[in-house]
């Protein structure tokens, strides 16, 4: 399974920069210069608010519906005040940090409710589990079966195969260029968010 979506590979690309620049799992240290500790709740925070960033009122709202608990609350809310470990999301929102990865894996499996595919969700489980998520990246095959068989449709004969994606900030921008005008609206609060600088 490959995550192929334009704008799922960007994420993608952000989560596995935390894999690769973040402290070791339950290990505190720096991540993007700033403290942070590398666990379940750490990980799922960051996760949610990527996929959220842009239109956090819509993705918080439908997760909320979708992921009651036995107590009549949700998991993911704007009420706090019942949880025991509130962890805060963008636009005001909050998600019960004190939650098992069986429950974490439940909220992670409504993601579809929020248009994303089934592949990206199991990449999320395993990104939130501390598994490596690379292999959910296009292989080089994949990527050069894309560009002949649209190439061919065009007309171009002469394709070759795309390099395999990367995780520094070029070339996330890169990613971020080659974006139809509606993806890159719905990227660029993202980026902006993260401190990435948004391409001209």
């Amino acid at each position: 399974m490959r995550v192929k979506d334009s704008v799922e590979i960007l994420y993608l690309t952000l989560m596995y920069r935390w894999e690769t620049t973040a402290p070791e799992d339950r290990k505190q240290g720096l991540l993007d210069s700033e403290p942070e500790r590398n666990t379940q709740m750490a990980r799922m925070v960051y996760l949610l608010n990527t996929v959220a960033t842009g239109n956090e009122d819509r993705t918080f709202r439908k997760l909320s519906v979708y992921t009651p608990r036995e107590d009549g609350e949700s998991y993911i809310s704007r009420n706090p005040s019942w949880m025991k470990q509130p962890k805060e999301l963008f636009g005001g929102w909050y998600f019960e940090g004190c939650s098992s990865l069986q429950q974490k894996h439940f909220i992670l499996q409504n993601l579809t409710k929020v248009g994303l595919s089934p592949v990206f969700v199991a990449c999320a489980d395993d990104f939130v589990a501390g598994k490596s998520i690379k292999r959910y990246f296009p292989t080089k095959a994949e990527e050069a079966n894309d560009k002949v068989g649209n190439g061919l449709k065009s007309g171009d004969w002469s394709v070759r195969a795309p390099a395999t994606p990367k995780v520094s900030v070029k070339d996330i921008a890169d990613n971020y260029k080659n974006l139809s005008d509606e993806e890159k609206a719905a990227a660029a609060p993202l980026l902006r968010a993260l401190g990435i600088p948004i391409p001209a």
